[in-house]
Parts: structure tokens; C-alpha cells; sequence
């Protein structure tokens, strides 16, 4: 995932993909944000952080065959 927030001076905006982006299907979404909204991660440190974890998180493997009915008793039983 990439996410930047810019503030074009033209009505053209160049998008740069990293290599192993190429050769599959993106989404592209523009929308226009208040001048006074906060940006999220506007503090550069925090940023790098969240691009680490979903870099770290592509290479996570999950189970497929959960059973999410037992994990909702299990929580039902502990809230009881």
C-alpha cells in the first residue's frame, strides 16, 4: 500500500510504482481534503513505521480453514 498526500499545481499527476506493483491491478483513489485537517502521518517517523508494518505484514500466512463460530463462543463464554 502507498499512500501520499499531495497537493498538485496542475491538472496532471505522474504516479511512480515500486517494481513488484507492475503487472497487477491497482486502485487509484482522489479526493479532495479540508486545508485544516491534520494529515495523517505527517510526522515522517510514524510513516516509515506503517509502510515497515504492511511491508512486514505481505509475508504473514493465515489459516484458511477457521472456524469463526468457535472463536465467537469462546468470547461469548469469557464476556459471560
Amino acid at each position: 500500500m502507498i499512500r501520499e498526500i499531495i497537493k498538485p499545481e496542475t491538472n496532471q499527476v505522474v504516479i511512480n510504482i515500486p517494481p513488484h506493483m507492475v503487472n497487477q491491478k491497482l486502485e487509484l483513489l482522489l479526493f479532495p481534503i479540508k486545508q485544516d485537517t491534520d494529515i495523517p502521518f505527517a510526522n515522517k517517523k510514524a510513516k516509515l513505521l506503517m509502510e515497515k508494518v504492511f511491508k512486514n505484514a505481505e509475508s504473514i500466512t493465515v489459516q484458511k480453514n477457521i472456524n469463526i463460530d468457535e472463536i465467537m463462543n469462546d468470547i461469548n463464554d469469557a464476556l459471560s
